[in-house]
């Protein structure tokens, strides 16, 4: 697992977090970042995303990248889409919420 703290490159001020959580085999791999609400609709997402997939696809073994977010952050979920994946369940989480995974197949 990879985890980040994310810096606006032009002030170098802290605007989130992000990582790439690898499955044990190496064959599946989530990518996860949150950025802090003043930065949100800039397009540092799309761009964390795109570093992240960089990453994924640096490791060969991974076969399969999964990214989770609510069903209803559709800015999030036009990033993920925007990248290539696809919904594939909702479901309801353990705290009773529901959530989205989406998938992208690589190599």
């Amino acid at each position: 697992m990879w985890n980040f703290k994310v810096f606006e490159c032009g002030t170098n001020e802290f605007i989130g977090v992000c990582a790439l959580s690898i499955n044990n085999d190496f064959s599946e791999a989530e990518v996860e970042y949150m950025l802090m609400p003043e930065y949100w609709g800039k397009g540092y997402g799309s761009e964390i995303l795109g570093e992240l997939l960089n990453i994924a696809d640096s490791i060969p073994d991974i076969r399969k990248l999964v990214g989770i977010t609510k069903p209803n952050n559709i800015i999030s979920k036009n990033i993920l889409c925007k990248y290539g994946f696809k919904s594939v369940e909702v479901f309801k989480v353990d705290d009773g919420t529901i959530a989205e995974r989406l998938e992208k197949n690589i190599h």
